[in-house]
């Protein structure tokens, strides 16, 4: 096999394992239409090459050249830019379920142990106990205890945080009674 050939070959198999890949973690978080889409451009955008493996020289670079004009093409027929609600690219979509936003790490992490709330999330949800303690013996954000603690980079963020809490009592608070009109 000429190395060509064997580029060509590696290239259509890279774009079925990259578009089947993505359709195959699209499935498990069961986004079934980003999987179908995904799946038809791993079609799509594999079988010329594997077909021009078959073609003389020449052959190979309508391959490449309708390739390279296909997929976008499918893409954008695929995807739909432009359908949706109010101009927008895409619907609005409603969630699937709804999600407890004290489960998110960082409501986690601003529990205090001892606390009310403290208590109750860990009687609800006893399972995160012992990951959120864990990370809770870790040094924490810019901590000059951490591994990678760089102390010249630390006090730098330290002294712009500083400086927003100066400047917060400079902000004129008066809020506009119309909305400005979102592109």
């Amino acid at each position: 096999m000429s190395l060509s050939l064997a580029f060509i070959l590696a290239f259509g198999v890279g774009v079925l394992v990259a578009f089947g890949g993505f359709a195959l973690l699209s499935l498990r978080e069961g986004e079934r239409r980003a999987a179908r889409v995904a799946a038809i451009l791993a079609v799509v955008g594999s079988a010329p090459w594997f077909l021009a493996t078959l073609l003389p020289p020449t052959g190979i670079a309508l391959v490449a050249l309708g390739t390279a004009l296909l997929v976008p093409a499918a893409a954008v027929l695929l995807f739909r830019p432009g359908r949706g609600t109010k101009g927008d690219a895409l619907p609005i979509q409603q969630p699937r379920h709804r999600f407890d936003e004290r489960d998110i790490m960082f409501a986690r992490a601003r529990l205090r142990p001892g606390s009310p709330e403290h208590a109750a999330y860990y009687r609800m949800r006893p399972e995160n106990r012992a990951g959120d303690d864990q990370t809770r013996r870790l040094p924490g954000l810019m901590s000059l205890d951490a591994s990678l603690a760089d102390p010249l980079a630390f006090a730098a963020t330290e002294s712009s945080f500083e400086l927003i809490d100066l400047l917060r009592g400079s902000v004129e608070a008066t809020v506009t009674a119309e909305k400005p009109a979102l592109p």
